[in-house]
């Protein structure tokens, strides 16, 4: 699946938020999977965008590093973050099936986090692709037919 970073660093948070809700096991393994599959690449976006906050940004009153939109630094800092964010990159994430048994009927999940996660949910079944078994080539097809 080609992704860029920006869906993947607001996929990682929202899956974040959907791991403490209470789901049946299945819809749990399968947001847990998605999780795993994301997040050596979320926790470098994520590095990388602190990188950008310690560059840019400067340290608030309350010892936090931050920005704010009437800072000199903050056009090249979004400048670098949006090259950060649409940088593209391809992974493979098997998506979570949403339906209302998986989720259950009485499940609340905010609009904006069904957005962030709009390429790693689906309402239909995951079909993978076949593997030959180990050691086996696949089959290629007849191309004198």
């Amino acid at each position: 699946m080609l992704l860029n970073n920006g869906e993947i660093f607001q996929a990682a948070l929202a899956l974040a938020k959907l791991s403490q809700m209470d789901f049946p096991v299945k819809t749990s393994y399968a947001i847990l999977r998605v999780m795993r599959q994301i997040k050596d690449q979320a926790e470098i976006v994520s590095e990388v965008r602190q990188g950008l906050f310690k560059k840019y940004g400067s340290t608030r009153d309350d010892g936090q590093i931050g920005l704010e939109p009437k800072d000199k630094n903050w056009v090249p800092f979004n400048e670098d973050l949006k090259e950060l964010f649409d940088t593209k990159i391809d992974l493979e994430v098997y998506p979570v099936v949403l339906t209302e048994d998986g989720f259950g009927k009485d499940a609340v999940i905010d609009a904006g986090t069904l957005a962030a996660l709009e390429k790693f949910i689906t309402d239909k079944p995951y079909e993978p692709k076949a593997v030959p078994p180990d050691g086996e080539k696949p089959k290629e097809e007849n191309k004198d037919v």
